[in-house]
């Protein structure tokens, strides 16, 4: 009796043992991008150091605002995960790109940025580009000034007319 005991014993640590070392496993960058964007909204990739976080910072960010956000969708993130997600991708960027396109003067100058935008991928839509779900939307709203959301409707407008002239869908 006592070594079907001891035998069950070591079978739970083993059990347990495997559990907690595969849970704490992260994806590798190249993984499908919902395990990725997963793994960037979880508590050890705050753990991890900026030189091992670079890789996949750079795989969110290489992803358009659709894939990602599709990414995160079927990784089923919560609003404040989807946000740890965007913070993530964008820590350490200062180029704001609608004060960049604020500060533009002229009409073909202002042009030319958003062909750049479009052209790389930077929205994919303006629907995407609306930051995720409307609880965050509003959070991120609150958090501005009325100058800021001012600079953020033109640009958003000026986004959605250039995809309409370029044939895009909005």
């Amino acid at each position: 009796m006592k070594k079907w005991i001891g035998l069950g014993a070591v079978v739970v640590v083993v059990v347990v043992g495997t559990w907690w070392v595969w849970r704490g496993r992260r994806p590798g960058v190249g993984a499908p991008a919902e395990e990725v964007v997963r793994f960037v909204a979880s508590p050890g990739f705050g753990r991890m150091g900026e030189g091992q976080r670079a890789g996949y910072v750079a795989r969110v960010r290489e992803m358009s605002t659709g894939e990602r956000n599709d990414a995160m969708g079927r990784a089923g993130l919560s609003a404040e995960g989807r946000e740890a997600v965007l913070v993530a991708a964008y820590e350490g960027v200062t180029v704001n790109p609608i004060e960049e396109f604020t500060k533009l003067k002229t009409a073909v100058e202002r042009r030319k940025y958003l062909d750049r935008m479009i052209a790389a991928g930077a929205t994919a839509s303006t629907k995407d580009a609306a930051f995720g779900d409307s609880d965050w939307r509003k959070r991120f709203l609150e958090g501005t000034s009325p100058e800021e959301r001012a600079r953020l409707a033109e640009f958003v407008s000026g986004l959605r007319q250039r995809r309409k002239e370029l044939g895009l869908p909005e």
